[in-house]
């Protein structure tokens, strides 16, 4: 197909082919593969706020009530309440899902758009990023911002403080190159602006940070990608450019017809793929310099050798499989920790040669050439036919018959004599332990324990039944006893406890109701030992208030109310009074007061309280001469009588 490109065309100029439909653009040198930018790329996702409850973070993403699964984080242009959030830092994803660093509380507003795969064209810059974001910190007052590189009409997002600002009705932007407050920013506002740009074709030659495939596309040149190379639709590498990537790729379908490769493909990180691979033709050989993975089955020609990650398995064919376990051979061999099987029933291990599950050779010596290997029996004699076992010397000679059920034994010879790692058992057939007998035991020797004489009780018999022992101490339940009898624990009996020969007497008192304890004769001593009262006490008798004998003085050097701490106790005040208050004390208490002054002081009777002067019918606040003393006396609720020498 012949194309007849204009004759000199202007920068920029673009041609469109009538018969194939492509286009093309003029850059000054060649005509350029060229498709006008197209916003289908760019989605608007499902509104998820009403999902918000300040405890969730994670929530699934949609366009359109149909699951949608970006490729990564950076893909997305996520808004919160107004502000844009940065991606792997403020959210991740994961296929359809998006979860943030802190739950979005109820009622936060939410927008968010996916990027698509869509990457700039070349000339726009050579990192191959899906956006462009620009800030400014404005100074004094400003209205127009001029954007770098300037961006696509209808492509241009711009928030001022983080709130996203309506176009045509916040600001305009119609020319590509910058936009138009509708108010003006003021001193220290942020101005934020993001540019998009969209393709559906490009050729690409240079450095890209991502590529992100979702269709079919293809690659000419040399090309590197220093990020994340992920391929959802079919990639061709043409052109026999080199095509490296230094991140992850994800491919879905995988071959000559959806990758081909006339140069390099140079994957210097972890590449993930997924159905069916073919590397090369004909003899193409595969060589990896460097560590692999890979996650599948690798199976060697078309079914000869497989490696098996998931169960951590080789095979051979269909007769040998090679795993933690073992290596089988067939059906009948295996070889593991255990031994060798060769078939059913015959195991040959580190300890001799098992037949049917009995030991049929254990720690034997054979003879060759008149030379001894090994030790114990030197010879192995087969004579003869029917089933017989002999020890001639070190020989033994065994005859095993045409029915087979030759002699088998678990014992084994050596200078010291003849010994088993195995339980003996007398009398049983199942012996649980290392000499386990079951019936009497007769032995005219010493039954010695490791070592030394066995004594089988500590005790000695004395007259009739009765078993004593003359020294040491005996514990129940405890290892070191201190005591003739010494019990770690509760004592149990049903006879009488005796001291001396005499019952045990645990205490004097009587148990009464609840915790009470009397006694009902006799007299009580507290530091006398012959009492000749019911309470005998030779010391001082305190209660909660002190001793019984005395007053306790409380010496008082201004005004002074009454508290139930005074009951019983001697007011010694100077000056200032002393003020006798309500619902304190009740019927019986009694308080002293002595005027230690050279003038009178008041006694006032509370609010609520009336103080009666004894002997009369007089009541209200007293006078207390100097060196006077008086005695207060609760004779009711709030009612007192007062008594003394120098009251007025």
């Amino acid at each position: 197909m012949a194309l007849n490109f204009p004759d000199s065309p202007t920068l920029n100029q673009v041609y469109t082919d009538t018969t194939s439909g492509f286009s093309y653009q003029w850059d000054g040198t060649v005509w350029q593969s060229y498709t006008p930018s197209a916003a289908k790329n760019i989605t608007i996702l499902d509104d998820i706020s009403g999902s918000f409850d300040g405890v969730t973070l994670s929530f699934p993403i949609a366009v359109d009530g149909t699951a949608f699964e970006p490729a990564n984080a950076q893909q997305l242009r996520i808004v919160l309440g107004g502000i844009i959030q940065e991606p792997l830092a403020d959210y991740v994803v994961s296929g359809a899902n998006i979860a943030f660093t802190t739950p979005p509380s109820f009622g936060l507003s939410f927008s968010g758009i996916s990027l698509g795969p869509a990457i700039p064209v070349v000339g726009v810059g050579s990192t191959a990023n899906f956006y462009t974001r620009q800030s400014y910190t404005v100074s004094g007052t400003q209205s127009s911002f001029t954007v770098t590189g300037g961006y696509n009409i209808g492509f241009l997002d711009v928030y001022h403080n983080g709130v996203r600002l309506v176009v045509g009705v916040d600001y305009t932007a119609t020319d590509g190159t910058g936009f138009t407050l509708t108010t003006p920013a003021q001193n220290d506002d942020i101005v934020e602006a993001i540019s998009f740009v969209t393709s559906e074709y490009y050729t690409l030659n240079g450095l890209l940070n991502n590529l992100i495939v979702t269709g079919d596309a293809s690659i000419g040149g040399n090309t590197y990608i220093t990020g994340i190379t992920t391929v959802l639709g079919s990639l061709n590498v043409i052109g026999g450019g080199n095509f490296s990537t230094a991140g992850i790729g994800t491919f879905g379908v995988l071959d000559t017809g959806n990758l081909t490769n006339s140069g390099n493909l140079n994957v210097a990180g972890v590449t993930t793929l997924g159905n069916k691979v073919k590397v090369g033709v004909g003899t193409t050989a595969l060589i990896v310099e460097g560590d692999a993975r890979i996650t599948g089955i690798l199976t060697i020609g078309t079914s000869s050798i497989t490696f098996d990650g998931t169960n951590n398995q080789v095979s051979v064919g269909s007769g040998v499989t090679i795993n933690s376990t073992g290596i089988n051979i067939g059906s009948g061999v295996t070889i593991s920790s255990s031994g060798i099987n060769i078939g059913p029933g015959v195991l040959i291990h580190s300890g001799g040669l098992n037949v049917a599950g009995s030991q049929m050779i254990s720690g034997m010596g054979v003879e060759s050439a008149g030379v001894s290997i090994g030790y114990g029996i030197t010879t192995l004699n087969f004579v003869g036919s029917g089933n017989t076992f002999a020890v001639n010397g070190s020989r033994i000679d065994i005859s095993i018959s045409s029915g087979g059920g030759g002699a088998s034994s678990q014992w084994v010879t050596t200078a010291a004599g003849i010994n088993t790692v195995s339980n003996v058992g007398v009398g049983t057939t199942n012996p649980q332990y290392k000499l386990d007998v079951a019936g009497d035991i007769n032995l005219t020797g010493t039954f010695r324990q490791n070592g030394s004489t066995f004594v089988a009780s500590r005790w000695t018999s004395g007259t009739g039944d009765n078993i004593y022992r003359s020294s040491g101490n005996i514990g129940l339940g405890l290892t070191n006893p201190q005591y003739k009898l010494d019990v770690a624990g509760d004592i149990n009996f049903t006879g009488t406890f005796r001291q001396n020969g005499s019952a045990f007497v645990a205490s004097r008192w009587t148990a009464g109701s609840g915790d009470n304890i009397y006694r009902l004769n006799g007299d009580i001593g507290i530091g006398v030992a012959s009492p000749t009262a019911k309470l005998d006490v030779n010391g001082v008798i305190k209660d909660a208030n002190g001793n019984v004998r005395s007053i306790p003085n409380n010496d008082k050097t201004s005004g002074y109310t009454l508290t139930a701490n005074d009951i019983g106790e001697l007011i010694n005040i100077t000056t200032g009074g002393v003020t006798v208050p309500a619902s304190v004390f009740s019927a019986g208490n009694s308080i002293t007061i002595y005027n230690n002054s050279g003038s009178n002081q008041n006694i006032l009777q509370g609010s609520g309280v009336t103080l009666r002067l004894a002997g009369t019918s007089t009541t209200g606040n007293r006078t207390l001469a100097l060196r006077g003393i008086a005695t207060v006396m609760c004779v009711g609720s709030n009612d007192f009588v007062i008594s003394g020498a120098g009251l007025s």
